[in-house]
């Protein structure tokens, strides 16, 4: 019983640790911490920094360089590929401590579980282990996919208004700096990254590039192709962007109507599970009831 205790403490003060560190790595907090770096040491003492930074910077710290030490190479790099796809707030080295506090946590809870039962499982503990290595990436995975969706949703509509100004003789840089000056969302943040490209020096053909690289979707890569080869044939941008907007909306219909289709089919797994039991249960039971009466009266 003392095991369990202590074992639950653990799991506990690992929980509450990994909360502190949630809330450390928000946006004010995170700020704090850039403008403090900022600033000039001899002008910066230790409490200029949050009691949060003070007490688990340290170990934050000594915990972020054993496990990018221990971590793959290639593995860092595809994680990192992720993050930054989808402007996370949480850095490479958050996620992996991340992983690290619910692997601790939830092999501690399952071992005081199993201990607290009076039957140690091994498969129920590598079970947890598992479970807290993977729960981040199939997080990270999932806002991946929502955010390649809401791209492939607002990609139409953002042709449709590149179209539009190119028709009125504005540049193409120019037409998405006004369209990326008015609008929100996930493409209009990735066409803004191509923007500052540009502005950098970056040649148009390879902040395209860099774009497609970083959405990894077919329908940008296939307008991003079609640029490229309407520049080396002559064609007029406005000409491609009016070709890939007419494909891009007819596109959106079929994927509209195709998962239409599949509502019936996405239906019928709650009417059988939910719907139909109570049903047969008010139609049936009234006359269920009177059988079994019957039979007890006999």
């Amino acid at each position: 019983m003392f095991l369990f205790i202590i074992t639950l403490f653990i799991a506990c003060f690992c929980f509450i640790v990994l909360l502190l560190q949630l809330l450390m790595l928000g946006p004010k907090q995170r700020l704090k911490i850039r403008i403090a770096e900022h600033i000039p040491k001899d002008h910066l003492t230790k409490y200029d920094k949050p009691l949060i930074v003070r007490i688990l910077d340290p170990v934050i710290h000594w915990l972020s360089k054993l496990i990018i030490n221990i971590t793959p190479i290639s593995y860092k790099q595809h994680l990192d590929i992720k993050i930054r796809r989808v402007e996370s707030k949480y850095t490479l080295n958050d996620i992996l401590i991340i992983k690290l506090y619910l692997i601790f946590i939830l092999f501690l809870s399952f071992t005081a579980y199993a201990w607290f039962i009076k039957f140690p499982n091994f498969f129920l503990i590598i079970f947890s282990l598992l479970i807290a290595y993977f729960l981040p990436d199939l997080i990270l995975n999932s806002v991946v996919k929502k955010r390649r969706t809401e791209i492939l949703m607002e990609l139409p509509v953002f042709i449709d208004l590149l179209s539009v100004i190119l028709e009125g003789g504005v540049s193409f840089d120019n037409a998405i700096r006004k369209i990326c000056g008015r609008k929100k969302g996930p493409i209009y943040s990735e066409f803004n990254k191509y923007i500052e490209e540009v502005n950098l020096g970056t040649s148009r053909e390879n902040a395209l590039k860099s774009l497609a690289k970083r959405v990894q979707l077919a329908e940008l890569d296939s307008l991003v192709r079609s640029i490229f080869q309407g520049e080396k044939m002559g064609v007029s941008i406005l000409k491609t962007i009016q070709i890939q907007a007419k494909q891009l909306r007819v596109k959106r219909s079929q994927n509209i109507q195709e998962q239409a289709m599949k509502i019936p089919i996405k239906i019928l797994f709650p009417l059988i599970l939910f719907i139909f039991p109570p049903i047969f249960i008010i139609i049936l039971g009234p006359g269920a009831i009177q059988i079994l009466q019957n039979f007890v009266a006999r």
